[in-house]
């Protein structure tokens, strides 16, 4: 039934993990409860082996099977044996996405970063899904699933401070042009990435540290351009999640306070864009439609 059924499968398959993403978000003691099911490895190795499979048919990461990881990995993945042997789909996008979110939404669980965390194949066929994927929602799916994982990092090992600020960078600055709704548009992929940037950098070597300010402080101008001269012509699902980006960026602009490089990011035309953005929030008739006003305040 598994073979002959596999798109009901997929589908079925596809629910059972955005199920489970919303257990592990809801509360700590439900995410307790999945981490400590007999089962949870099987369905960690089986969301990697998915978004991996994915990747993969893209040319940036062969799949990760258990015989390719470090032999310090042992039993966490080999549990991938036990689930049914019949490869996933890697057109399904929606399905990888899902995975994506359910690893995101449990990887604060010792034993599935672990595993997450420590498999280098992995990791680079995640960052590769969010620089540059086909689907927006895998693309920001896998983002997150490595946002999650920052304040897990490490000075060397599969997963580093630097490697990954240089993906939340790419992601940051690039260009491309996400389908807006009601619930997804670009302000929540780039806030994300801002989020991660915010709580690696302390961390970073000062390179690259000055590399991230110059994009978070292009990124703020940026924002403050949308939200004061272009804002009458944007479109309400553009808006949409501009507070909170504007939130993660001031905040991570914070930390370059104090830096020998200050003066470099710190320009005329950013200190313009603060006091404009001040003027902007307290003008009594800016409207913060659609927006949330606590994190603009």
């Amino acid at each position: 039934a598994y073979r002959e059924h596999s798109p009901t499968w997929r589908k079925l398959e596809s629910l059972a993990f955005e199920l489970l993403g919303d257990l592990c978000s809801g509360s700590v003691k439900d995410r307790k409860a999945v981490a400590s099911a007999d089962t949870c490895l099987i369905c960690v190795a089986r969301a990697m082996r998915l978004i991996s499979s994915h990747q993969n048919k893209n040319g940036a990461s062969k799949e990760n099977t258990p015989d390719e990881t470090d032999d310090e990995m042992d039993e966490e993945v080999d549990v991938s044996e036990k689930f049914p042997e019949a490869e996933p789909h890697p057109d399904d996008l929606a399905l990888a996405a899902a995975a994506a979110g359910f690893l995101s939404a449990l990887s604060s669980a010792a034993i599935v970063r672990d595993t997450v965390c420590r498999d280098g194949d992995f990791l680079e066929a995640l960052s590769q899904s969010a620089i540059s994927s086909p689907s927006d929602e895998l693309q920001f799916g896998t983002l997150k699933l490595l946002v999650s994982t920052a304040p897990y990092v490490s000075a060397e090992g599969p997963l580093f401070a630097d490697a990954l600020a240089e993906v939340l960078v790419s992601a940051l600055s690039s260009d491309k042009k996400y389908k807006s709704s009601s619930t997804f548009n670009a302000n929540r992929v780039h806030q994300a990435a801002a989020s991660g940037l915010l709580v690696v950098f302390d961390s970073l070597s000062t390179d690259t540290q000055k590399k991230t300010a110059a994009c978070l402080a292009k990124h703020f101008s940026k924002s403050v351009k949308n939200c004061i001269v272009t804002r009458a012509t944007t479109r309400d699902e553009d808006r949409a999640y501009s507070a909170e980006l504007s939130l993660a960026l001031t905040s991570a602009l914070l930390l370059i306070r104090g830096r020998d490089f200050v003066d470099e990011v710190f320009t005329a035309e950013v200190v313009s864009g603060l006091v404009q953005f001040i003027q902007w929030r307290q003008e009594p008739k800016t409207s913060m439609a659609n927006t949330n006003k606590n994190a603009w305040d």
